[in-house]
């Protein structure tokens, strides 16, 4: 263990519930196998979501899978065709995020619409990711700051595309 960088073990206390890993070796070996999955009695009513009126949410409903809890995380990346969506010239940004991820990430703290205009600050802005994951997720104001001149080309690029699309609402 590098005693620069101490690791803490915590027995006690509760999984994020809003985890998304890389599906890296790396992070696979920290989580631990599960068995399958049983619901018991119901916890409340489900409207709305994925799942809703589905055999998933049912009482007594077993599903037949086990091995790392990782499979319940795991956010791909970037597709070659996503990632130069827009651009004439390839996407140089080394880290470049799905905009399915940075969409559902900015829909979490998504206020109600009675707080509109929405408005949302996205330092270090980068290749616009975030910005185009803002305005998907129906953030009315999205202000990024970027310091690379080649990132502000790239974002800029990728937004004037984006944002011509039609707004696909994909989760409620």
């Amino acid at each position: 263990m590098n005693p620069k960088y101490p690791v803490y073990i915590i027995s006690k206390g509760r999984w994020p519930a809003n985890l998304i890993t890389d599906g890296s070796e790396e992070v696979l070996e920290g989580f631990p196998d599960t068995k399958p999955s049983h619901i018991g009695k119901p916890r409340g009513t489900f409207k709305k979501g994925m799942f809703a009126n589905s055999d998933f949410n049912k009482v007594g409903t077993e599903h037949e899978d086990s091995g790392s809890a990782a499979r319940f995380f795991y956010c791909a990346k970037v597709s070659p065709s996503e990632r130069s969506m827009g651009l004439e010239n390839n996407n140089s940004h080394p880290t470049l995020k799905p905009i399915a991820l940075t969409e559902y990430l900015a829909r979490l703290i998504l206020p109600p619409a009675e707080y509109a205009p929405r408005r949302i600050l996205i330092p270090f802005s980068g290749a616009g990711s975030e910005m185009i994951g803002a305005h998907n997720a129906g953030w009315e104001e999205i202000v990024g700051i970027e310091l690379s001149e080649e990132y502000t080309r790239i974002a800029e690029a990728r937004l004037k595309h984006w944002t011509s699309l039609p707004r696909q609402m994909t989760l409620e």
